[in-house]
């Protein structure tokens, strides 16, 4: 299944990651009502006061601007804009390498006290500009996009954005296209119409961030990026429809949290990650490519982690709860529309699943999968699934393997799921299933060929148990989840 339209760390960076971190301790001067710190390299540094400023200031500390474009149109090249703190009720528009701070570079979000309040759409837009910095900035409401990074480098920390609205298509907390190059560190997006941070045709670096409350397309929407997008140490929750979507194009998602994606019921769209081929008029946009590993997925509506389509991946040492919690269908991890199967398969190793509804692995419809290394599934609901008959049945395996799927499935420890520890029904003849110990659980293989399931452990007693349903066939999901 592919996403139509009709709906590593990141090379090349010119700019450095500052030392900020969420977990260092809190700087006192980052309450100070003054002027931050202007940047020893900075080529010039011009002041900026909503209360003391003027339109016939000089950018001197003694006699500072009234507006912060003032700034930027007076400031050099290379040079630093300082604001004091204040509302700001302006558009901004930056062309050349500028840093406009209204922090320390320790100051977290929270502290973030430079008000800007657009005027008009794009409360920011930097175009083909390398070395913009943008820090401590609280950007309320605003109309299309907060930030609109269009080709160039920039970094934003630091900064808040919160409650973008809709536009046309654009209602997002920050866009970057034209193949910029993004570093987006320590800040906090929250409440965007059509989404939170989008990266089109773009590249970047998503660090130490909150991606909160996002609308329409979700948390963070990566769409034919130019190069790799590294999302990392970030929270991503309470996003419609997906938290992270990775569409046609490769990202490095390590050790954040992405949990409670809202649905809107039945089997709508609520994804923790979702990594898929987008598909506009009929033309693939290219292959997705992910690597997920050492984070939490926990209570997302739908499904934990989906690939589906023309994908490769890895998803390794994930801890993957509650998933699937508010739909019809849903699973922690799931494969669908021959994901993997160009690529020798998504690897899925040393994962932790437990309590997600539905199943725990899904691989379906031709996709490839090699799970192996001590995933530890377990626990897995038996919550009520309408087959295409319109018969309710009460799933709950911990993998479920269908319709021409190949798996190897190795080494894994699965227990005390609500149905069977492994079910393969009209799977792959190539499919492997050995080694494995299964407690208080079976494995059911039907509609295809007997395979060799000889080296499995069930409660510690050598051989396979094939559970036998002798009034009727188990009933399992065949078909792609809808996107």
């Amino acid at each position: 299944m592919t996403i139509a339209r009709s709906l590593f760390i990141v090379g090349g960076l010119g700019l450095a990651l500052s030392a900020c971190s969420v977990d260092e301790p809190f700087d006192p001067s980052c309450t100070s009502v003054g002027y931050p710190t202007g940047p020893e390299d900075a080529k010039g540094i011009v002041h900026v006061s909503a209360t003391s400023g003027s339109a016939t200031g000089d950018g001197s500390e003694q006699r500072p601007f009234a507006s912060i474009q003032q700034g930027i149109d007076a400031a050099p090249a290379g040079g630093a804009v300082l604001v004091m703190p204040g509302t700001y009720k302006e558009n901004l528009r930056i062309d050349k390498p500028v840093q406009v701070l209204g922090t320390e570079a320790s100051c977290p979000s929270s502290t973030a006290n430079i008000i800007l309040q657009s005027t008009e759409p794009r409360a920011i837009e930097i175009k083909g500009a390398n070395g913009v910095v943008l820090r401590g900035l609280h950007i309320e409401k605003p109309l299309g996009a907060g930030i609109v990074v269009s080709g160039g480098e920039a970094r934003v920390e630091s900064s808040i954005i919160e409650g973008a609205v809709a536009n046309g298509e654009e209602g997002f907390g920050l866009l970057a296209t034209d193949d910029a190059s993004i570093i987006l560190q320590n800040n906090a997006i929250s409440g965007s119409a059509l989404g939170g941070v989008v990266v089109r045709g773009a590249k970047g670096i998503i660090l130490q961030s909150e991606i909160l409350d996002g609308k329409g397309q979700g948390g963070i929407v990566l769409e034919r990026a130019s190069g790799p997008v590294t999302i990392e140490k970030t929270l991503v929750a309470r996003n419609q429809q997906a938290g992270i979507a990775v569409l046609s194009s490769k990202a490095i998602i390590l050790q954040s949290e992405v949990m409670d994606t809202i649905g809107t019921g039945g089997s709508s769209r609520a994804e923790g990650i979702v990594v898929a081929e987008l598909v506009e008029g009929g033309v693939s946009m290219g292959t997705a490519d992910a690597q997920i590993e050492g984070n939490t997925i926990s209570g997302n509506d739908r499904t934990g982690v989906v690939f589906a389509g023309n994908t490769r991946g890895i998803i390794l040492q994930n801890n993957l709860v509650g998933n699937g919690d508010n739909t019809a269908f849903g699973a922690g991890i799931w494969l669908q529309g021959g994901a993997g199967a160009d690529s020798g398969g998504i690897r899925i190793e040393g994962n932790t699943l437990g309590e997600n509804h539905f199943v725990g692995i899904g691989v379906t419809s031709g996709s490839r999968a090699i799970i192996l290394q001590k995933n530890n599934i377990s626990g897995t609901l038996g919550d009520t699934w309408m087959n295409e008959a319109g018969i309710a049945v009460s799933l709950g395996d911990g993998i479920g393997v269908f319709k021409d799927a190949r798996v190897e499935i190795t080494g894994n420890d699965i227990e005390r799921n609500a149905r069977a520890g492994i079910v393969l029904d009209a799977a792959s003849a190539e499919s492997v299933v050995r080694e494995n110990m299964l407690t208080e659980n079976g494995i059911i293989l039907q509609n295809m060929p007997d395979i060799d399931l000889s080296t499995n452990h069930v409660d510690e007693v050598e051989g396979p148990v094939i559970m036998d349903h002798p009034l009727m066939a188990v009933a399992t999901p065949q078909g792609d989840m809808a996107f």
